[in-house]
């Protein structure tokens, strides 16, 4: 009800009681002055009954706004304003109705705030549903998860933690906080998620309501208040998920535990969906590589182009912005793009010299039969138009659909530039290789023509950063470092125990002791006993000092392995150590390359 009808209701109150008691004074007055004259019993009871009615009217009246003010607390109830109460005075049944009507009114305004509650948690759930089957890129995932989380709670930071597969140790994977400095491996062992990860239970941080007691501040994000759970699996607990504020009058409850809880598990089965995942492309990626070394095969002075292709176009994709899904797809038809020639005479392949017309267009017919090849086998990618046109030109002279421009694919327009520089820098039968300068300044000179402008500067803004020659990017910068100290260490151990079966434990303690000497005087950083390598990481500045090493060290291994046994052997070891790996550490180590044969 409007202010205005609240008034007039007011005033017509006002009115009545008014002329209740004028009427109740006029009749008080004709009693007394009927009893003080005498007058007729007839007079006097007209008296006496004006009176009761002026009584009957004020009373009435008094119910009647009571219940009137009950009828208009109702109606702003019922227009959303919960938090009406009333007071009908003093009379009991009144003093009944307005308790009842305020009892009313609470349980209304509590189960509106717990149905409020519900549909904020279900948006929740629903928002982070959304962002768990958006991708399959596992740091998008967290990335995506957390922000939802922390939308969902208001807060201003939060973190996730997850447990390495080889070292069991906690990494920070993503965190939101005040600082752009990501907090080190202490902060994560001083935080809250490393009790929740050992305990596998929750925990809440609240400020202390008394004044000067220390307060319990979560390391990696300094919030005041916290609430951490465990990512709970069928292998145990495999992280935690935090959200936090630094607010000293934030508080967290037992209901946030839940919800944080429930949004956990969510992301606990898309974590497994996404390794799942990875080890269905590693298998995939396994197989490519080695379809990609039978077809280099064909031409001895092929060795490793598929591979190094790879690496330049997966560079080039990512400067671009290409999608995960578009950079995988691409890394893919970077190991097939020359499939076809499997397809192709070996003589026209050897040929030394240039190619005539004729076998010109037989070369022309490699990407039509490399496509026709992969169309039939199923890849989560669409592999088979991107090498049916990595070798269409930018302005339509290209083959075998003389595509112009943006008809070509992105991906093809990508793999031709990648293609056509790492045959620049590479040396060939019937040429040499051109300087890293030289083919990036023909790059230059074939934008728009043979290839997409866009393309070719992302390209060369990878070479230029990368600042080396010939082949600059190393694919074994996609293995994670803590991933690839697993690696060797398994790898040196297994040539070690391959050796030990072969040899007896005589030329073993040999070898040990002469590899022993080795490392003091050239790799001081690793330590090798009981036939079992050790090392102080801490000791190595980078990722591609830690890889050097590491290489360097398996070569000398295989070295003085050779004296005893000879080269052949050799190989034989570090494949059988490599076999021993799990899958995902098999895929690595081939990228590694951690022995490779003098």
């Amino acid at each position: 009800m409007s202010s205005e009808r609240r008034g007039i209701r007011l005033d017509r109150t006002t009115a009545v009681t008014a002329a209740g008691v004028v009427l109740g004074v006029f009749a008080i007055v004709g009693v007394v002055t009927a009893v003080a004259t005498h007058a007729a019993p007839m007079y006097l009871g007209l008296h006496v009954g004006v009176a009761g009615f002026a009584v009957a009217l004020i009373v009435g009246n008094a119910s009647l706004a009571s219940l009137g003010s009950l009828t208009d607390s109702a109606r702003r109830v019922a227009d959303g304003e919960l938090d009406v109460r009333v007071d009908l005075g003093s009379r009991r049944d009144l003093v009944e109705l307005s308790q009842a009507f305020n009892s009313m009114a609470v349980q209304i305004q509590q189960r509106t705030e717990d149905l409020t509650q519900k549909v904020d948690e279900l948006t929740t759930l629903y928002e982070t549903s959304r962002a768990l089957g958006s991708t399959l890129d596992l740091d998008t995932l967290l990335d995506s998860t957390l922000d939802a989380a922390m939308r969902s709670f208001a807060v201003d930071s939060g973190y996730l933690v997850l447990r390495d597969s080889v070292s069991s140790d906690l990494r920070l994977r993503v965190w939101r906080g005040a600082s752009d400095i990501a907090p080190d491996d202490r902060a994560v062992r001083s935080s809250m998620s490393e009790w929740v990860v050992r305990q596998g239970r929750p925990l809440i941080f609240n400020p202390s309501a008394v004044v000067g007691e220390v307060e319990n501040v979560d390391a990696i994000t300094g919030a005041l208040a916290a609430v951490c759970v465990p990512l709970l699996s069928s292998d145990g607990v495999i992280g935690a998920i935090a959200v936090g504020s630094r607010d000293p009058h934030a508080r967290f409850t037992g209901d946030d535990v839940r919800l944080l809880s429930t949004i956990a598990n969510h992301l606990t089965v898309a974590i497994g969906n996404t390794e799942l995942y990875a080890s269905l492309q590693e298998a995939y990626l396994a197989t490519v590589r080695s379809l990609a070394a039978a077809v280099d095969a064909k031409e001895p002075y092929m060795s490793g182009h598929s591979e190094r292709v790879a690496v330049f176009a997966r560079a080039t994709a990512e400067r671009l912005g290409l999608s995960h899904d578009q950079r995988t797809a691409l890394e893919m038809a970077a190991y097939l793009h020359d499939i076809g020639k499997i397809g192709i005479s070996g003589q026209i392949l050897r040929k030394p010299g240039p190619l005539d017309e004729e076998e010109t267009a037989t070369m022309r017919h490699h990407p039509l039969i490399g496509a026709n090849i992969l169309r039939p086998v199923a890849f989560p990618w669409s592999i088979a138009p991107v090498v049916r046109h990595h070798h269409e030109r930018y302005d339509g002279q290209g083959y075998p659909a003389g595509l112009r421009g943006e008809e070509i694919p992105i991906l093809a327009r990508v793999l031709a530039a990648a293609d056509a520089y790492e045959a620049m820098v590479a040396d060939r039968p019937y040429r040499t290789s051109m300087s890293q300068e030289g083919a990036i300044e023909e790059l230059r000179r074939c934008s728009g023509t043979y290839f997409d402008p866009r393309v070719v500067e992302a390209l060369i803004e990878v070479l230029e950063d990368a600042g080396s020659e010939g082949v600059p990017l190393d694919p074994a910068a996609d293995v994670d470092r803590y991933e690839a100290r697993a690696v060797f260490v398994s790898v040196a151990d297994g040539m070690l125990a391959a050796f030990r079966r072969l040899g007896g434990p005589r030329l073993t303690a040999n070898l040990e002791a002469s590899m022993g000497q080795w490392l003091a005087g050239h790799q001081p950083v690793f330590s090798l006993g009981a036939g079992h390598v050790s090392a102080r990481w801490d000791r190595l500045a980078s990722a591609e000092d830690e890889l050097a090493s590491m290489r360097a060290t398996v070569g000398q291994l295989g070295e003085l392995m050779a004296q005893v046994t000879g080269r052949s052997l050799v190989e034989h070891f570090y494949g059988e150590a490599i076999e021993s790996l799990t899958g995902r550490l098999r895929a690595s180590a081939l990228v590694l390359e951690l022995y490779r044969r003098p």
